[in-house]
């Protein structure tokens, strides 16, 4: 049995079936770890995942390759026993445990990574609802204190991610926090030469009864905005005459902070703004024939979907607040969260040829910089940085 001296556990129980954007970070990370490191005969990556998803789950794509083995767990990661997975893993001779999210096991003895995304469930108002919503969030503060006092160190999605850590749990943690930006799905980028993709918008044209039409990816939780869009899509509809459409795409909740159909009657809407799930392929084909994607988010970690539309050829409007400016730079229209003036302004401009033409050409320029393999590279380099520091002591 060969004896790896590395070997690195990744907390992969986030990949659900139905996968969500942390899912999605685990997976293309692990995919990348496995291409950087398969002519290295010193590293092991040990991939800890829910018993019960182990066979429809997708990192059944990765099985046989070099240096990976996996580990089935019972917990779920939101459990009160998740603090206890250490006496789980225990036996696996780990050498660095990396795990996604902010609400790090209160126990573990091995040396430590932990990714936080953003600080959305701990500071933005209303994000978790109710007395039970009251106790989440002073428990993700904990969590998140938990996180930032155990791990060697601490990987940030984002420069405004590590700002606002620093800002809320203060500036002792600083050096410990690492900014690593993630990737662009290959999928969206080999997708522009590929007409598959293009195809499939016409039954959904067809279903949900639209043509040309904006574009929003995501939830409808607060901080999403998403009310004040309908209002300034209304406003932009009341000012132009036309017949394009606003397409929320994703999963809403309807909760005593928003119910869509609701609102949609009170805006006089609900022939204009249409609401639906697809699949990623159909999410592509909506991307590549968007006139243009729309992202006022009020607070996000990242803010992967403006650079999945840009890297389709598609226009982004976007909130100038927390990461989205970073991450946008030069290649979006910036507005207010909070005007529906300037949003609506911002809707008429991306309708202009020469608007239309740089946004797009800088949003493909911009797009290069975001790769799973840089993000897969930086992380690698972490995970040695700590482990040599730690067989050094």
């Amino acid at each position: 049995m060969r004896t790896y001296k590395k070997n690195i556990c990744i907390d992969a129980r986030f990949i659900y079936p139905q996968i969500d954007g942390i899912g999605r970070y685990l997976y293309n990370l692990i995919k990348h770890l496995i291409l950087i490191t398969q002519d290295r005969d010193d590293i092991k990556f040990t991939i800890l995942e829910i018993d019960k998803f182990y066979n429809n789950s997708l990192l059944r794509n990765f099985e046989g390759e070099k240096n990976i083995d996996f580990v089935k767990i019972p917990i779920i990661p939101h459990s009160i026993l998740n603090n206890f997975i250490y006496y789980l893993i225990r036996n696996y001779q780990i050498s660095l445990f990396h795990y996604p999210q902010f609400n790090f096991p209160l126990i573990m003895k091995y040396p430590s990574i932990v990714t936080i995304h953003d600080l959305n469930p701990q500071t933005f108002p209303n994000f978790f609802v109710g007395l039970g919503g009251l106790f989440k969030k002073y428990y993700s503060i904990f969590e998140n204190k938990i996180a930032l006092l155990k791990a060697n160190k601490i990987i940030a999605v984002s420069n405004n991610t590590k700002k606002e850590l620093i800002k809320f749990y203060g500036e002792k943690f600083e050096d410990k926090i690492e900014v690593i930006y993630l990737g662009i799905d290959e999928k969206f980028l080999l997708s522009r030469k590929q007409n598959y993709y293009q195809t499939l918008i016409e039954p959904l044209r067809k279903k949900y009864n639209f043509k040309e039409y904006f574009l929003y990816v995501g939830n409808n939780r607060p901080h999403k905005n998403i009310l004040l869009l309908l209002k300034a899509f209304k406003e932009f509809k009341s000012r132009n005459s036309n017949k394009i459409k606003l397409l929320l795409i994703g999963k809403f909740f309807n909760d005593r902070y928003m119910n869509l159909q609701k609102e949609l009657i009170e805006l006089n809407l609900t022939e204009d703004v249409i609401n639906f799930t697809v699949t990623d392929d159909e999410l592509i084909s909506l991307y590549s024939n968007a006139l243009a994607f729309i992202y006022i988010s009020l607070s996000e970690g990242f803010g992967l979907p403006i650079l999945e539309a840009m890297s389709l050829g598609t226009p982004v409007i976007t909130s100038d607040r927390s990461s989205l400016k970073e991450i946008g730079g030069n290649a979006a229209l910036f507005v207010n969260p909070f005007s529906i003036n300037e949003i609506v302004e911002a809707m008429e401009k991306v309708l202009i040829d020469e608007i239309r033409i740089n946004l797009i050409n800088n949003g493909l320029q911009r797009t290069s910089n975001f790769t799973w393999e840089n993000c897969a590279s930086k992380t690698l380099e972490i995970y040695e940085q700590v482990i040599e520091r730690k067989m050094n002591l």
